[in-house]
């Protein structure tokens, strides 16, 4: 019969790189000593990752461990093989405490004894980084990789915005939550980057429908129905757009494609990725270097303090720019920092080293010209972002007549997509009296996603509008998507009541 064993160490960059190498090898017995400087690209990323923005304390060592991913591969490809690696992975847990076998036995101990409760579980999660499935893949031992977001207090996680999704762990029936955007290396059997980077959107935008997010390999196959481009397995020539929409089509979203070449140019494409991001969808981009093209998730962004993107499409609107985007790059690991750069009429990005000691990165850091995206959406989200620009504008004339001497340069905006559920629990913690806040959520009529825009004067928000997000708006007016408008400037609702009252494309629009 085989066991699990868990193995507990203090957590140091070289002892991370010691275990990845002894797993990915399935050396059994004591860790060799390991060169830093011979390890996969995406081995060190992580190990300084997860050691210096993470701030990890401990490793728990799962081994072996059966990953549904992992064993999918296996099973459709390296089973296969002359010389088959093992059928089972291991896992590596983190966490930001010291964590020690005795540690464990007292948890269980505790759960046995029913003294388990709400607050020592929220303890343990609070305390859990995530995890690092190891392949015994010696070329390519990153795995299914759930890990925590940077968690620093300085200026850049005042504006990180990551499109994550709770994933669930365990150890030895330990419950553990954490809130990421899955990452895997790309193995060239089963999946190539655009396979991974289409894996990775997927993977988060199911989870926010209830659904559980497919393998690698199911993404590789799925695209071959509608195509073939070249050999499926091993899966060395990668995708094109259409085999990536037609993966995304096949578990059910809808493949949104757009482009930095469209109307508005790059300050639109920019605003669109930045909605989506803001609403917690994951975007594939296609880039291309000075010699290859290549696919990676954007999942998350950091704002620009005091610069702003004029969307000359729709009149005199403006957005925040964006400082960082966070990417997903299977070159190199998750939550990579680029800088973005919109300048003659080219969407660029540009990977930012994390701090001294990253000198061996800088092969990755070359400009990377973004040529199109695709974004997997719950196929009842029928709005766009440009409806809720279109939105915007007409709210933000609103605005304008309300606030007496406001300047148009003086008003910026914010579009997103949410579950009606998470809106309502945002505004519950909104600035709005609790009373209005609370008779609304009490009594709103909501479709499953809504259209929210944030239109602000200065840093203060002035509104939120909220938009029916199950149907375009076609020629009509786009106030018509209007459900309701919640004002939060004072004395600002009833000269919203007046002016809903007088025009009839707002019947049925709630002042809140």
């Amino acid at each position: 019969m085989i066991e699990t064993q868990l193995f507990f160490d203090a957590y140091s960059p070289d002892t991370f790189l010691q275990w990845v190498d002894n797993l990915s090898t399935t050396r059994d017995g004591n860790r060799a000593p390991v060169d830093a400087n011979l390890a996969a690209d995406q081995v060190r990323y992580l190990a300084t990752y997860i050691g210096r923005d993470l701030g990890a304390k401990s490793i728990v060592a799962e081994v072996p461990y059966i990953d549904r991913h992992y064993l999918e591969e296996y099973a459709g490809y390296y089973s296969k093989t002359l010389r088959p690696p093992p059928p089972h992975a291991a896992r590596l847990h983190f966490f930001d405490q010291p964590c020690s076998s005795e540690d464990l036995d007292t948890t269980l101990l505790a759960i046995a004894a029913g003294a388990w409760g709400r607050r020592q579980r929220s303890a343990l999660s609070n305390s859990y980084l995530g995890f690092v499935v190891v392949r015994p893949l010696p070329d390519t031992p990153v795995g299914r990789t759930v890990l925590r977001t940077m968690r620093d207090a300085g200026e850049v996680s005042r504006y990180f915005r990551p499109a994550t999704a709770i994933h669930s762990a365990h150890i030895a029936g330990i419950p553990l939550e954490v809130p990421a955007v899955a990452f895997q290396q790309q193995d060239q059997g089963v999946g190539a980057c655009a396979t991974t980077a289409v894996w990775a959107a997927l993977s988060t935008a199911l989870r926010h429908i209830g659904r559980r997010g497919p393998t690698p390999l199911d993404v590789t196959q799925a695209a071959h129905r509608v195509r073939k481009l070249g050999r499926r397995l091993p899966a060395v020539d990668g995708l094109d757009a259409d085999q990536m929409a037609a993966a995304i089509d096949t578990f059910g979203l809808s493949p949104a494609p757009f482009h930095p070449t469209g109307d508005g140019g790059s300050p639109m494409f920019g605003a669109i990725l930045k909605s989506y991001l803001a609403s917690g969808i994951p975007v594939v981009l296609h880039v291309a270097g000075q010699l290859d093209g290549h696919a990676v998730t954007a999942v998350g962004y950091s704002e620009a303090a005091s610069d702003f993107w004029a969307l000359s499409s729709f009149g005199s609107l403006q957005v925040r720019s964006l400082r960082r985007l966070y990417v997903h790059d299977d070159r190199l690991g998750p939550y990579a920092r680029y800088t973005c750069d919109v300048s003659d009429g080219e969407f660029v990005l540009k990977l930012l080293p994390s701090g001294d000691g990253d000198e061996w990165a800088l092969h990755l850091v070359e400009p990377l010209t973004v040529y199109s995206a695709i974004v997997p959406v719950y196929p009842k989200l029928r709005m766009t972002p440009l409806g809720l620009f279109g939105v915007a504008k007409f709210w933000q004339g609103v605005a304008k007549r309300a606030i007496r001497g406001a300047a148009t340069s003086d008003f910026r905006i914010e579009a997103r997509f949410e579950l009606s559920g998470a809106f309502l629990r945002q505004l519950l913690a909104s600035s709005l009296e609790a009373g209005r806040a609370t008779k609304f959520a009490r009594t709103a009529f909501l479709s499953r996603y809504v259209g929210i825009v944030e239109i602000a004067f200065g840093e203060t928000p002035v509104m939120w509008v909220v938009c029916d997000a199950t149907d375009v708006n076609r020629d009509r007016s786009p106030a018509r998507s209007t459900v309701a408008v919640i004002a939060f400037a004072d004395g600002l609702s009833e000269q919203l009541r007046e002016i809903v009252a007088k025009l009839p494309e707002l019947a049925g629009t709630k002042v809140v």
